[in-house]
């Protein structure tokens, strides 16, 4: 569980970080101004507090264990589907269908962890958890340094799809 919980942030991380590094090059894609893409950044973060609620509650009352999974498939799939956005106004709507399942696995994942693990080895779990927000941020910075001159944008958020192997985890 503390795998699956700290691979689930890890990528959580990357898709998030990705588009952030990539702000400037969707801008000019999408042929737009940077307001418009703070605007998509904002969106998507009050998606994910939606989410995070919505998903805790449904944690609370459907299971965490499922909650986690499906926020895991979820966001993987609308990490995906950015890859396919064709307009500025496709990208802001997959964005906020991707906030909304991110901020699904971060509370179910956080709640089945501590659910999961021995009292005693809480602090550590939710410490290895969270690590990996850190090293899917490093990550991020690397596959767009090696990836995006190569293959571009769209690649790096097809990347996102490989989070659904983790329900199957």
């Amino acid at each position: 569980v503390t795998l699956a919980a700290m691979l689930g942030w890890f990528l959580d991380a990357f898709d998030t970080m990705i588009l952030i590094f990539l702000l400037v090059d969707l801008r000019q894609t999408f042929s737009v101004s940077l307001v418009a893409m703070g605007f998509l950044l904002t969106a998507q973060t009050w998606a994910k507090i939606i989410g995070e609620v919505a998903w805790g509650w449904g944690a609370d009352r459907f299971g965490r264990k499922l909650a986690f999974m499906v926020g895991i498939i979820w966001f993987a799939c609308a990490s995906g589907l950015t890859g396919l956005a064709w307009s500025y106004e496709s990208l802001l709507v997959i964005r906020i269908v991707f906030g909304l399942g991110f901020g699904g696995e971060w509370s179910a994942s956080a709640a089945l962890l501590m659910e999961s693990v021995p009292a005693a080895g809480r602090s550590l779990a939710s410490a290895v958890m969270m690590a990996g927000f850190e090293v899917g941020y490093f990550m991020a910075a690397v596959a767009n340094a090696l990836i995006f001159p190569v293959f571009g944008w769209r690649v790096l958020f097809f990347i996102g799809m490989l989070p659904a192997l983790l329900a199957v985890f």
